[in-house]
């Protein structure tokens, strides 16, 4: 297969990428890794998603005998399953200097392995991780490559898949947003007369705004219903809307949820102001009430015609009310 990578940003950011299924040969004995008869899907999973090595290990030898075909597919669901929440488990308890994006939405659990077999806890949603249990492709590979080789690519890789624009998102390794460029692009786009002062200025590849913060919204999913019937946003669980509830006692509560969806507009941090160095994924700004109670900003007026949308949604936490199409997406 040819194993050209035209993708820029990810060149830029790592030295060492190749396509899934180039990897996979060179582990592969004497099996087939795509046959005739696969699924487009499960073709185009090999052939176009880009990955790239964080360890010095070998990868796990690919043989008939550690592969998972079973004949039934409800048990080769069912191991698909344990094969990614054992990665996800590994994860959240390896102690790495990048948060690996693999973990996003989860932490370690308080409980023994006996009362949480998964080892883990959810803390916020991750689409990912839900599609990779629900894809056939995902499935597919499972049972091609063996649980053993599936367990080590997730956690031993940055993984990016191909959308449907040509795009790519990361859903394993650590996170492109926090790793340097491999060297400074800009100097090349830079006049070969010194005294030109004429110099345009290019956007750096790795920036918060291009990489770190799309990232997150990516990862934002759908609203659902939890157990006790409430609405639920597909954000974490402490954030705003989804803790608050409407009370007719309290009129200036949809203000404060305005302030949390449009902190830019109100002079209030955010991910493109915050300088701050941590190891968290991204900034949430989930508890912004020290925040608020200084602020001294007047309310935008172009805002005030969005504060019935904001009523809306806080009332259709706890009585159902979902005849509107599209929510606000808090940033």
């Amino acid at each position: 297969m040819n194993n050209t990578i035209a993708n820029a940003t990810l060149k830029t950011n790592y030295s060492n990428l190749t396509l899934l299924y180039d990897l996979l040969q060179s582990s592969a004995r004497d099996i087939d890794l795509i046959k005739k008869d696969d699924e487009e899907e499960y073709k185009h999973l090999l052939r176009t998603t880009i990955v790239s090595s964080n360890t010095c290990k070998d990868f796990p030898l690919i043989t008939k005998e550690k592969q998972e075909i079973v004949g039934n597919i409800r048990k080769e669901q069912i191991g698909l399953d344990t094969t990614i929440d054992m990665s996800i488990h590994f994860l959240v308890n390896r102690h790495e200097p990048i948060i690996n994006v693999g973990r996003f939405g989860f932490t370690k659990s308080n409980k023994s392995i006996i009362e949480n077999p998964k080892g883990y806890r959810i803390c916020a949603l991750n689409t990912t991780t839900d599609l990779m249990k629900k894809s056939y492709a995902w499935l597919k590979l499972y049972t091609r490559i063996g649980q053993e080789a599936l367990c080590f690519l997730l956690t031993n890789y940055s993984i990016f898949l191909e959308l449907k624009n040509g795009c790519y998102i990361q859903i394993m390794g650590p996170s492109i947003s926090r790793k340097r460029p491999i060297e400074d692009l800009d100097k090349s786009f830079k006049a070969a007369i010194l005294n030109d002062r004429k110099i345009i200025k290019v956007s750096n590849t790795n920036s918060i705004s291009n990489l770190f913060f799309s990232r997150s919204i990516m990862f934002f999913g759908p609203l659902i219903y939890n157990k006790n019937g409430e609405l639920w946003h597909g954000l974490p669980k402490d954030h705003i809307l989804n803790v608050v509830k409407f009370s007719y006692h309290n009129v200036n509560m949809s203000n404060t949820v305005i302030s949390y969806i449009f902190p830019k507009q109100f002079n209030l941090k955010n991910v493109f102001t915050c300088r701050e160095v941590s190891h968290a994924l991204y900034y949430t700004y989930m508890d912004r009430r020290k925040e608020i109670d200084n602020l001294h900003c007047k309310f935008p007026d172009y805002l005030k015609h969005l504060l019935p949308y904001i009523d809306h949604i806080i009332k259709a936490r706890v009585h159902r009310i979902t005849n509107f199409d599209n929510h606000v997406v808090a940033r």
